[in-house]
């Protein structure tokens, strides 16, 4: 029975590395880095192939690996954030450059060095989403954008100088062409779009407060936006002093429809009345709101 039993497992370092790469497929990121890749030279000499790291989806770890609540800023102690360094230390040793898609958690305070550590590791990706919490600062995000010159998408979140990202972004991004914030969209983000990326084609502000005024700036003259995504937004007017019209959905003025028609795709609430996701987000807790942040119409700005 014991030497069945030996035999029987002795096999598995046998298995041809095809074989190997197409079982491993179906493991988690964390099987691959804690698991799977310590058991044998062969197994960890397949969990380096290629195809196994196209995309580091880091959004499907669960609250519970970091012992934390779900909930905003939970992930902001010192504990988690050195967890979440290891996990991306542990992913680079084994994945190499071939990442080209990088997902964030939803719940993690991104921080300079995680995004440090993940250009240093990463450098040729293509698209980035970042979570919504983050204490990053201007300096660390350029010095990571200058390591990804080959990004062409991004998910940008709430940050205290927008408008001098997407400077960076401009200078430092040749190929940089799909943008989806998730946070207000301003005047002085959308004079930054139209002076550091003319040759942008998809740009997302699903489910945000934008400025009326923003819109009339980035839709006037010539555009080379090929997609425009203003589905379940508060639109503000900056006329006006109150502030209890950030909170309000409003149909698009037919001055701006008329402007974004000129779009190939232009996507917006034709009926705010009626539509569940522009009713329910006011009221909706953090965990529909990580699902907003997953979501959007415009299939290659989804997660």
């Amino acid at each position: 029975m014991t030497d069945d039993t030996n035999s029987s497992s002795g096999e598995w370092d046998k298995l041809e590395p095809r074989i190997l790469v197409k079982i491993f497929t179906l493991l988690s990121i964390m099987d691959l880095i804690s698991g799977v890749s310590m058991v044998c030279h062969s197994w960890l000499s397949a969990c380096r192939d290629p195809s196994l790291w196209n995309t580091i989806d880091l959004s499907v770890l669960t609250c519970r690996r970091f012992n934390t609540p779900q909930l905003p800023y939970a992930w902001s102690d010192g504990d988690s954030k050195d967890r979440m360094l290891h996990i991306l230390k542990s992913i680079s040793r084994i994945s190499g450059n071939n990442p080209s898609t990088l997902y964030f958690n939803f719940y993690i305070r991104l921080t300079n060095e995680h995004l440090a550590l993940a250009s240093e590791s990463f450098p040729n990706l293509r698209r980035v989403v970042l979570s919504t919490y983050n204490n990053v600062t201007l300096n660390g995000f350029s010095n990571a954008v200058q390591q990804w010159q080959n990004l062409e998408s991004l998910t940008l979140p709430a940050f205290s100088r927008p408008e001098c990202m997407i400077m960076v972004i401009g200078e430092n991004c040749r190929r940089f062409s799909k943008l989806r914030f998730t946070c207000p969209f301003s005047i002085e983000m959308a004079n930054a779009i139209r002076a550091y990326l003319p040759n942008l084609k998809s740009l997302s502000l699903r489910s945000s407060l934008v400025d009326k005024e923003a819109l009339t700036i980035l839709l006037n003259g010539d555009t080379k936006l090929e997609v425009l995504n203003l589905s379940h937004c508060v639109f503000r007017d900056i006329l006006r002093s109150s502030f209890e019209n950030f909170y309000f959905y409003r149909e698009l003025q037919p001055s701006i429809i008329r402007k974004a028609s000129k779009i190939k795709t232009f996507l917006h609430c034709n009926n705010n009345s009626e539509c569940r996701l522009c009713q329910s987000l006011p009221k909706a807790e953090f965990e529909y709101r990580e699902q907003v942040w997953r979501e959007d119409e415009v299939t290659e700005l989804a997660m």
